[in-house]
């Protein structure tokens, strides 16, 4: 599904009579049920193509418990707390940029079977996004480790906790460099196997601390 596909789903769901919440547990009192629609704003969701930035328009709900008259916000599962930029873009460019030698600041994608790629107009990724998303990714470095217990409690014969996962060395020439680079590399690949075994609802990294 692309990115406006999953745009327009999402606004299906929340727009209709009976409004779904993503969100699976109240963070305070941990009640599975009982949540009021408390209000909906806008909000922009940016992803990228081709190099270019595309934003769409939609919405998001906020939402109370009614046990404990906590308030949320509710995000669906391709959007980031704190980012207009969606997940898959940003995991996949930080990915690319940690994993890639070829991939820089300004050339984050590459061009397909070895030939240049057309320039096209359109806003352009800024060259900072990338690290911002990789010192982001690195400050929810102990979100990314709950992720960690969790899965191997899950599994006992789980071996995750020695995976090293690759960053080119070209990267970093310092240590306070590689040590955001390679816990921004890490962040990614536990959020992303958290994810695919336990659903995206319930991820600690996508439903934190709601604003």
């Amino acid at each position: 599904m692309c990115f406006e596909e999953q745009v327009r789903e999402h606004e299906r769901k929340i727009l209709g009579v009976e409004s779904a919440i993503y969100r699976p547990r109240c963070k305070r009192c941990d009640a599975r049920t009982g949540f009021v629609r408390h209000g909906i704003r806008r909000r922009q969701f940016r992803s990228v193509a081709d190099g270019n930035v595309v934003s769409i328009d939609s919405w998001i709900v906020r939402w109370k418990c009614s046990c404990c008259c906590f308030t949320f916000t509710d995000r669906p599962p391709f959007a980031l707390p704190n980012k207009r930029f969606v997940k898959a873009t940003v995991f996949k460019l930080t990915t690319d940029y940690c994993e890639i030698r070829s991939t820089t600041y300004r050339k984050p994608e590459r061009p397909q079977c070895g030939s240049p790629r057309e320039e096209s107009n359109g806003i352009k990724l800024a060259p900072s996004n990338v690290w911002r998303w990789m010192c982001w990714l690195n400050d929810l470095w102990w979100e990314a480790s709950r992720a960690l217990r969790i899965i191997q409690e899950d599994d006992i014969h789980s071996t995750l906790h020695r995976c090293v996962w690759a960053v080119d060395p070209c990267k970093y020439r310092s240590d306070a460099r590689s040590s955001v680079v390679h816990s921004a590399r890490r962040s990614v690949s536990l959020f992303r196997i958290f994810e695919a075994r336990f659903g995206d609802g319930t991820s600690p990294a996508l439903q934190q601390a709601a604003s």
